[in-house]
C-alpha cells in the first residue's frame, strides 16, 4: 500500500472558516448572516489573492480526497486480512 498521503487539517480549518473570529460572532448576533460578512470581506481582496486563495482550496480538497481514498483502502485491507 501506498503511503498515507499528508493533510494538514488546521489549514483545512481556515480555509471553512472553523474557527471563526470575534467579530464575525459578534456580527451574526446583530442578525447579520455570516455569509454576507464573508461575501463582504472577499469582496475587498485583490483579484490576485482570491486566485490565490482558490487555489489552495482546490489544493486542500485534492489533498482530503487523496486522504479519504487512502482510508478507504486501509480500511478495505484491514477487512480482507482479518476474513483470512
Amino acid at each position: 500500500m501506498e503511503p498515507k498521503p499528508l493533510f494538514d487539517t488546521t489549514k483545512a480549518e481556515d480555509l471553512c472558516g472553523v474557527e471563526e473570529g470575534e467579530h464575525l460572532r459578534a456580527d451574526r448576533e446583530k442578525n447579520l448572516g455570516s455569509g454576507m460578512l464573508i461575501l463582504a470581506q472577499l469582496s475587498i481582496l485583490s483579484l490576485e489573492r482570491l486566485k490565490a486563495m482558490q487555489e489552495e482550496i482546490a489544493q486542500t480538497s485534492a489533498q482530503a480526497s487523496a486522504l479519504l481514498a487512502w482510508n478507504l483502502q486501509y480500511k478495505d485491507a484491514q477487512a480482507q486480512d482479518s476474513a483470512t
